[in-house]
């Protein structure tokens, strides 16, 4: 009988081990200043540019640049021929001098001596050729292509001696001082931007460049689609270095600084749709809280009011917590970050 119980306990299971809690980081929700800056991103346009192109046909006689060279308003660029152009407007002013002189014969005449409508057609003899003698000046001045603004002529796309026709591309002429950079705002930041605004860039490809700026106008409405305010930043272009094309953010100051609550970016998990943060409460309980992340900078992230301040975050091991609500074992997450958000 002793031999059969025995055996009997010996078939019995041991009881179960206590399943150790899964071990967590935590830290404290801060408080820190932030900047109230806003930041957008945009496309650097040239300030102005345009193709130049003749309005008439004539045959290309001389140039007054070099491809790849700067140029001032009102200097010469394009010479074309323009001997039919004031052979034509010497022929007019001939016609011209002939309708004046004949006018002023008829004029001095005694009234009764001249029919009425024949001293009108001598009238509109003379207005029709001042009329044409303005046209053919017209015609001269194109014969003339001058630069209509500061800038740098793009690369030459004609021959001197070509015939060149009315509409025909030219050559680029790009404005790059400054640079042009439109930006859109989101609708609830709208009222934070005026013109004047001084604004700092960084630009993508010369991270080493700081440039400055300015908000130089404002679109006077939203965009429909985007519901986004479109504002317009002139961009110092020192050096030249700055070309079309080019990625630049600009960062402005919209008002005092303020406090905001953050916490790492890593202790804002993910959780059933939802944007999560898992708090330590009493006895060492972890729970889910769902928050509205705001802005994230240098590795730390704002989350409003919806956690009190210095309260208990985990903010690592989040992937051992399977419930919104369990306890764990926390230690310290080494502390760290700046107190200023920029």
């Amino acid at each position: 009988m002793a031999g059969v119980l025995l055996a009997a306990c010996a078939d019995e299971p041991a009881p179960a081990k206590a399943r150790p809690l899964p071990t967590v980081e935590v830290t404290g929700v801060r408080e820190i200043e932030r900047a109230t800056t806003l930041s957008a991103i945009g496309t650097l346009r040239a300030n102005e540019s345009l193709m130049v192109r003749p309005e008439i046909s004539a045959r290309v006689v001389s140039l007054g640049f070099r491809e790849g060279q700067p140029v001032r308003r009102g200097q010469l660029l394009v010479q074309l021929d323009d001997a039919q152009a004031r052979a034509d407007m010497a022929s007019v002013e001939a016609a011209l001098a002939l309708a004046r002189s004949e006018l002023r014969r008829a004029t001095a005449l005694p009234a009764d001596l001249i029919a009425r409508h024949e001293l009108e057609r001598l009238q509109a003899q003379l207005a029709m050729q001042q009329a044409a003698l303005a046209r053919a000046r017209a015609v001269l001045a194109k014969t003339r292509i001058l630069a209509p603004f500061d800038g740098v002529a793009g690369l030459r796309l004609f021959s001197p001696g070509e015939v060149v026709q009315p509409g025909q591309d030219l050559f680029s002429l790009t404005a790059l001082q400054p640079m042009k950079l439109d930006v859109p705002v989101p609708e609830s930041r709208a009222g934070d931007v005026r013109v004047g605004q001084v604004v700092s860039a960084t630009i993508a490809a010369l991270p080493e460049a700081a440039v400055t700026g300015r908000v130089a106008a404002m679109e006077p409405a939203l965009d429909a689609g985007s519901r986004a305010l479109r504002l317009r930043v002139l961009i110092d272009n020192p050096g030249g270095r700055l070309q079309p094309g080019m990625t630049a953010r600009i960062s402005l100051a919209t008002s005092a600084p303020v406090r905001v609550r953050v916490v790492p970016d890593q202790a804002v998990v993910p959780m059933g749709g939802h944007q999560v943060v898992f708090v330590l409460g009493e006895k060492n309980v972890a729970t889910a809280v769902a928050v509205q992340p705001g802005l994230r900078v240098d590795g730390l992230t704002e989350i409003g009011d919806a956690l009190a301040l210095a309260a208990q975050v985990v903010v690592s091991g989040q992937n051992k917590l399977n419930k919104p609500s369990q306890p764990v074992r926390p230690i310290p997450f080494p502390a760290g970050g700046a107190d200023v958000m920029p």
